[in-house]
C-alpha cells in the first residue's frame, strides 16, 4: 500500500486526482462508510484512505467483507442464501450475471470512469489533461458497461413476464460474463 498501486490489477490504489484532497476523503461514493469511519478513526496515527483501507480487506480477506459491509449499511437482509455474499457464490456453481469476475470487474472500471467524468468538471485547467488520459484509458469500460447494461435490461424483461424462460436468463446471463470477460482480455492491460 505504501507505492499507492495494485500491481495485480496494474493500477493505482487512490488514483492520483484524489492524492490531493485530505486521505479520509479519497473514497468512491460506494466506499462502505465502515472504511471511511475507520480512516477517520486511523488518522491520528496514521493517515490511510477508505480506499486503502478496501484495498487491503480485499487482499487479506475477500471481497466478501466488503460485500457484508454494504449490505449491513443498506439495512436489507437478503431474501435467499443466494444474495448472502459468500454464501450466495457456494451456491452459485457458475459465476453468472452480475456474479461473474468480469462483470463486477467492468462496473468497478465504469464508477471509477463517471467519477473521473464527474471530477474533471471541478478540476483547474492544468489538471484536466492527466483525468483525460485516465479516462481514455478506460473508456472502453465505459463501453463495455453498456453492452453488459443492455443484456441485463434484457434479462430484466424476461424475468418480469408472466411465465420467465429461466433456459434464456440463464444464456443471457452466460453471453454477459462472456462479453464482459471478452471486454477485459482484449483491454487487459488497462483493465
Amino acid at each position: 500500500m505504501q507505492a499507492n498501486y495494485s500491481f495485480f490489477w496494474g493500477e493505482q490504489i487512490v488514483p492520483d486526482w484524489m492524492r490531493a484532497w485530505p486521505p479520509e476523503e479519497q473514497a468512491y461514493q460506494s466506499t462502505p462508510e465502515t472504511y471511511r469511519w475507520l480512516s477517520r478513526q486511523a488518522s491520528s496515527v496514521k493517515r490511510i484512505a477508505p480506499l486503502q483501507i478496501d484495498y487491503a480487506i480485499r487482499n487479506l480477506f475477500d471481497r466478501m467483507v466488503t460485500d457484508v459491509l454494504r449490505a449491513v449499511e443498506r439495512g436489507r437482509l437478503p431474501e435467499s442464501a443466494r444474495e448472502v455474499p459468500g454464501i450466495g457464490r457456494m451456491i452459485l456453481r457458475e459465476p453468472r450475471g452480475w456474479g461473474a469476475a468480469s462483470v463486477q470487474r467492468v462496473a468497478e472500471l465504469e464508477e471509477k470512469y463517471q467519477e473521473l467524468k464527474d471530477r474533471w468538471e471541478a478540476l483547474p485547467a492544468g489538471e484536466r489533461a492527466r483525468i483525460n488520459q485516465q479516462i481514455r484509458e478506460i473508456e472502453w469500460a465505459h463501453e463495455a458497461y453498456r453492452d453488459v447494461r443492455r443484456i441485463a435490461d434484457e434479462i430484466r424483461q424476461v424475468r418480469n413476464q408472466p411465465t420467465p424462460d429461466k433456459e434464456r436468463i440463464k444464456r443471457l446471463e452466460r453471453d454477459m460474463r462472456r462479453r464482459a470477460r471478452a471486454w477485459v482480455e482484449r483491454f487487459k492491460e488497462a483493465a
